[in-house]
């Protein structure tokens, strides 16, 4: 498969209408948790660009990106040139060990072949205690059905419950919360999103948030 233009426009074509409060969400929830100021943060697999756009204007974030995709980094690039952003596949380990305070990967594991070995990387370039978050679609619960009727994306290789998706997750980081999402791009108009716990047993999402144990002295 070709990440390319053409793959982007036949799968994401909502990728540009994410909307600021689903952004801001995603960030406020980072805050929530992340300790270290300033905030050295990695988007692995970032697209066209949206999350690292809106995070490279945030003070106190040091926004960084990676994505396999020479297209999707070329357009990111022109959102946010101030961001260091660089063409590398899920699992490289383009910076340091222990680089960053937050990595996040969102809508991006069930693509991969191998995600535990994407996990393990993530692990080797988070700081002790930093924060690792992922977010995924789920396909069980009562929407389950409903998502893999309507999921047509064939690069979707993963298509898991969210109990694997956490246990997997939780090998590697000590497991601190998880929110069920409801989303859904309208077509021709706003892309919804919706967080719950009250629900997220039942969503067609998740987002998982893990930290990074510190190793005993």
């Amino acid at each position: 498969m070709t990440f390319d233009e053409r793959y982007f426009q036949t799968h994401y074509g909502t990728h540009g209408r994410n909307t600021p409060k689903k952004l801001r969400w995603y960030v406020d929830t980072a805050l929530s948790w992340v300790d270290a100021r300033p905030i050295r943060h990695l988007d692995i697999g970032c697209g066209l660009g949206d999350f690292v756009a809106f995070t490279s204007l945030i003070p106190g974030f040091v926004t960084h990106g990676t994505d396999v995709s020479e297209h999707a980094i070329a357009v990111a690039k022109q959102k946010t040139p101030r961001a260091d952003l660089r063409t590398a596949s899920a699992d490289a380990q383009p910076w340091e060990p222990k680089s960053f305070d937050l990595i996040t990967i969102l809508d991006v594991l069930e693509h991969l072949a191998n995600p535990d070995m994407v996990i393990r990387a993530a692990a080797t370039m988070l700081d002790d205690g930093g924060i690792f978050m992922a977010a995924l679609p789920v396909y069980d619960g009562a929407s389950g059905p409903v998502i893999k009727l309507l999921d047509r994306d064939v690069t979707h290789i993963h298509r898991w419950d969210r109990s694997a998706w956490i246990d997997l997750i939780g090998e590697h980081f000590e497991l601190l919360d998880w929110v069920g999402v409801f989303r859904y791009g309208v077509p021709a108009g706003p892309y919804l999103h919706y967080p719950t716990r009250l629900l997220r047993k039942h969503s067609p999402a998740i987002l998982i948030v893990g930290r990074k144990i510190e190793p005993p002295s």
